[in-house]
C-alpha cells in the first residue's frame, strides 16, 4: 500500500508544472491519492479482530523480533530517491522555462512519465546534462507525432509520383484536423533522401523530411516516404572527445581547464568546427543559469 501510495504522489507531482493541457488530470489524480492515503492509514492503525483474536505478550515479542529491523530505513532511503527524482524533473523544467527557445510544439504530447523518464539517470549538473536530458525529452515528443508526419509524407510523396514533396505545405492536405501546424515548421524537406553518415542498402534513400534541431543537444529524427523513421543522439558526436581532452588536460595540470583555449593543442579537437567545440566544452563546464 505504501509503495502505491508513494507513485502515486509521484505522479501527482510531476503533474504540478506540466503544461495546461496536462493539469486537468490532478483532479482525478488528486481523488486516487486521497483513496490511498485513507487505506493507508487504515491499514496502519487498524488491528481487526478477525486476524488475531488472541494476542498474548509473548506473541507480540515474537511478531517484533519477525519483523524486519532495515523496513524503516529503506523506507527512508526509498522516499528520499524519490524526492530526488521528482526535483529533478522540476529543474528540468524551471530550465526549459528560460529556454524558449529550446521548446518545439511536439513537447506539448509527453506525458509526465516522460518527463520522469528523461531525469531518471541524469545528475543534471552541468548545462550540458540539462540540455541533453532536454534533447532526449524532444526525441520522445518527435516520436509521438512520427506516425502522424510519416502517412502524411506517404501520401504526399504517392501524389508526387514517388518524388520528394516539394514544400511542406504539400503534406498539409493528408494531416488530421487536430495536428498542430506548427508542428510543420519544425520539419525541413530532404529532396536527396538521403543522411550523411547512414548507408542504404538498396534502392533509392527515401529519408525526404529531417527535423530541424534547435540545439546542438538534440534527438531529432529524419521520415522516410515508406512509413518509417531513424533518429539522431540527443548527445553531440563531438562531446566524448572534448570530454577526453578535458580529462587528460586535468590530469597534467592538476585542474580542470577554464577557457576552451587552454585545450588548443589536443590533436583530437584540431578538426571539429572551433565554435561548436567552444559552446560543448562552455556546456559542459558550466552550471545551468534559471
Amino acid at each position: 500500500m505504501k509503495t502505491a501510495l508513494l507513485l502515486a504522489i509521484v505522479l501527482l507531482a510531476a503533474l504540478c508544472w506540466i503544461n495546461a493541457r496536462q493539469r486537468s488530470e490532478i483532479l482525478g489524480l488528486t481523488e486516487t491519492v486521497s483513496g490511498l492515503k485513507k487505506a493507508s492509514l487504515q491499514s496502519q492503525h487498524e488491528s481487526p479482530a478477525r486476524d488475531h483474536p488472541i494476542s498474548s505478550p509473548a506473541s507480540k515479542t515474537a511478531d517484533k523480533e519477525s519483523a524486519n529491523p532495515n523496513s524503516s530505513a529503506n523506507d527512508a532511503a526509498f522516499e528520499n530517491a524519490l524526492d530526488a527524482w521528482i526535483d529533478k524533473a522540476r529543474r528540468l523544467s524551471r530550465y526549459l522555462e528560460t529556454h524558449p527557445e529550446r521548446k518545439i510544439p511536439q513537447l506539448s504530447l509527453v506525458t509526465p512519465q516522460d518527463w520522469l523518464e528523461v531525469t531518471k539517470d541524469k545528475d543534471l549538473e552541468s548545462d550540458a546534462d540539462y540540455r541533453e536530458a532536454l534533447g532526449n525529452l524532444r526525441g520522445i515528443a518527435r516520436r509521438k507525432a512520427a506516425p502522424t508526419v510519416t502517412a502524411a509524407l506517404r501520401q504526399a510523396v504517392m501524389e508526387n509520383h514517388g518524388e520528394a514533396p516539394s514544400s511542406l505545405q504539400a503534406l498539409t492536405p493528408f494531416l488530421p484536423a487536430d495536428f498542430d501546424p506548427a508542428c510543420l515548421q519544425q520539419l525541413a524537406v530532404n529532396p536527396s533522401g538521403a543522411i550523411d553518415g547512414l548507408r542504404e542498402i538498396g534502392g533509392k534513400p527515401t529519408f525526404f523530411l529531417v527535423d530541424n534541431a534547435v540545439d546542438l543537444w538534440d534527438g531529432t529524427l529524419f521520415y522516410a516516404a515508406d512509413g518509417g523513421y531513424g533518429s539522431h543522439a540527443a548527445k553531440p558526436r563531438q562531446q566524448s572527445a572534448i570530454q577526453h581532452a578535458i580529462a587528460d588536460f586535468t590530469r597534467a595540470n592538476g585542474s580542470p581547464p577554464a577557457e576552451f583555449s587552454q585545450l588548443a593543442t589536443a590533436p583530437e579537437l584540431a578538426a571539429m568546427d572551433q565554435a561548436v567545440a567552444a559552446e560543448i566544452f562552455h556546456a559542459l563546464t558550466a552550471k545551468p543559469t534559471f
